[in-house]
């Protein structure tokens, strides 16, 4: 900048006559650089993403809300986990959440804390597997009631089944029949009896 008869210059101010020109006592060095930022506006409690002098940087940070930008996600269901797979918007707001792990956004029920449901063919808590620990299914009937059971082969469902044993009339009988082993296969018939105290029947036993 062309200055005529400076009479000073103080922190790159000029006074000439009774106009003040501002400059730069860095003049040369080129404009500071810019930065992104997530501008907080009051009025309206929303953020925008703003491009902003490096040097206003910390007065936005400390004064005015303003935050980072990041990578927020839509959290559609509410369950506190955004949508997987979903584009990020650099700025928080109503409905975003700062992670993407959930693997269905219209179920609160699925997400990452979520615990894994047996049997529903979900995945519930979003791992990328589906009803992992869960204990095998099984094609066998199921039966209830205090009774004698037997353990034998099922060849109808290629399985090793609990069968109700109607020709033992009583507890002591039952028990009085082939104990069971782990694998099944006791001497009566290939399979093995127990006598189970519960109404839920095969499960638990004496």
């Amino acid at each position: 900048m062309r200055i005529l008869n400076a009479v000073a210059i103080t922190g790159g101010v000029a006074l000439v006559g009774s106009f003040y020109f501002v400059g730069s006592a860095d003049a040369g060095k080129g404009p500071a650089p810019k930065a992104n930022i997530c501008h907080f506006d009051g009025d309206t409690e929303t953020f925008s993403l703003i491009n902003i002098s490096s040097n206003a940087l910390n007065a936005h940070l400390d004064n005015h809300g303003d935050v980072y930008p990041g990578a927020w996600y839509v959290d559609g269901d509410g369950d506190g986990f955004g949508a997987g797979g979903s584009d990020a918007v650099s700025c928080p707001g109503a409905g975003l959440i700062d992670n993407n792990g959930d693997t269905d956004d219209a179920d609160a029920s699925v997400n990452p804390n979520a615990p894994e449901v047996c049997g529903d063919g979900i995945d519930n808590d979003s791992d990328g597997s589906i009803d992992e620990d869960c204990a095998p299914t099984s094609n066998c009937p199921v039966y209830g009631g205090t009774d004698c059971y037997w353990l034998g082969f099922n060849g109808s469902v290629g399985e090793w089944c609990w069968e109700p044993a109607t020709w033992a009339s009583s507890e002591s009988q039952c028990k009085n029949l082939d104990s069971c082993s782990q694998s099944g296969g006791g001497a009566s018939g290939g399979g093995c009896y127990k006598w189970s105290p519960s109404s839920e029947g095969p499960g638990s036993w004496n």
